[in-house]
């Protein structure tokens, strides 16, 4: 039940939300991360002009959807336990993507993509070497066309199908939410309608869809483009502005009511996930959008207390300038994820936590509950 209101005069007390997203709001379609892969290699093979007989490409497309799922899975948790030495291997190729935009103690776009391309690079190996090893098996000899231990870096063929492969994962046709994430959300905002981008919420300076995913002539997002959040926001003064401008049309409610005043969503996913977000039309909900190029990933709790700062505008400005987040939020907290990194990232924060299972998402009357325990009703 919710708390009752104090008197008029006493300030509103301010409660803030931060969501997961993958397994939160919404999910791989068919929650087959290889038969997306799968999907884009087909369709990057059948648009090629002329493939060779026997190519990479060629071989990949041909591959089981299931079995190259079943790699994935294996093939990030070990990328992911590997990651130092990895990363120590293939700083030069770090560095020779460019210059890294500003972050506060996240990883860098150019880490995120060769980390990517390991992942991606191991799933199919083992996924040819799986293959391999059932025609053995029925009297067959085959050639393994990637090794796990081959060169990353120097292998252009594969680069060429990784970086599609990369783009397409920033856009948000491999994504399908849940059935009540929107309602959700709805229900957080307590709006029955999404204005927002009439009040100059900078989602409003890229309409939503695929038209915004697009490259500067209308084609694909170039690696780059993917890589870099900012890149398609067009001018960061403009939207900064935006920001300012919207912020004080923030609907108001009666002096002492407790309301939702922030919501931000904090991810283990990339920068890429701003344009994820753009497509579904999901970016008009969120205040910050706060990704593994901007915070560490989850359990550390800097991406929670991260959006919290970002509800004091003096606060946020020494965040800014120290590179550190503030030690514990005073204000109400609610993270909503599915995960133990979840779990974990909320308790060290001091906020509270509500998990949902990750093949169903969020619905509408956890979410009901959960805000009903900080006196919020919605």
């Amino acid at each position: 039940m919710a708390t009752a209101a104090p008197a008029a005069s006493s300030p509103s007390r301010l409660v803030g939300v931060s969501v997961d997203v993958m397994g939160t709001l919404f999910h791989v379609k068919g929650f087959n991360v290889g038969r997306e892969y799968q999907r884009i290699v087909q369709s990057t093979y059948f648009n090629a002009a002329d493939p060779k007989p026997g190519c990479l490409l060629e071989r990949m497309h041909e591959l089981d959807s299931r079995v190259v799922d079943a790699r994935f899975k294996e093939s990030f948790r070990d990328v992911a336990k590997r990651w130092p030495d990895i990363a120590t291997d293939d700083k030069h190729l770090m560095r020779s993507m460019g210059r890294r935009p500003p972050v506060v103690g996240g990883a860098s776009p150019e880490e995120t993509y060769v980390f990517w391309k390991h992942v991606v690079h191991t799933t199919y190996a083992r996924a040819f070497a799986a293959a391999a090893e059932r025609r053995k098996g029925r009297g067959g000899a085959d050639q393994v066309p990637l090794q796990s231990a081959g060169s990353v870096a120097t292998d252009a063929e594969f680069t060429a199908v990784f970086d599609d492969i990369f783009n397409a994962f920033s856009r948000g046709d491999h994504f399908e939410l849940f059935g009540e994430a929107e309602a959700a959300l709805m229900a957080l905002r307590r709006t029955r309608q999404r204005d927002r981008h009439d009040a100059g919420h900078p989602s409003s300076i890229v309409p939503a869809g695929p038209a915004s995913m697009r490259g500067a002539e209308g084609s694909d997002p170039t690696v780059a483009e993917a890589l870099n959040p900012y890149a398609w926001h067009g001018d960061r003064t403009t939207q900064q502005r935006k920001k300012k401008e919207e912020a004080k049309r923030i609907v108001s409610v009666a002096d002492g009511t407790p309301r939702v005043e922030r919501l931000a969503v904090v991810t283990n996913f990339d920068g890429r996930m701003h344009r994820v977000l753009e497509y579904l039309s999901l970016s008009s909900f969120f205040d910050a959008v706060l990704t593994t190029h901007e915070v560490p990933r989850k359990p550390s709790p800097a991406g929670i207390l991260r959006a919290w700062s970002r509800m004091d505008p003096a606060v946020d400005e020494a965040v800014r300038e120290t590179g550190r987040a503030p030690e514990r939020p005073p204000s109400d907290w609610l993270h909503i994820g599915d995960a133990d990194a979840d779990a974990d990232a909320a308790a060290a924060a001091g906020a509270k936590v509500l998990l949902v299972d990750p093949k169903e998402g969020v619905t509408v009357a956890a979410v009901t509950k959960a805000m009903a325990e900080l006196g919020v009703t919605i």
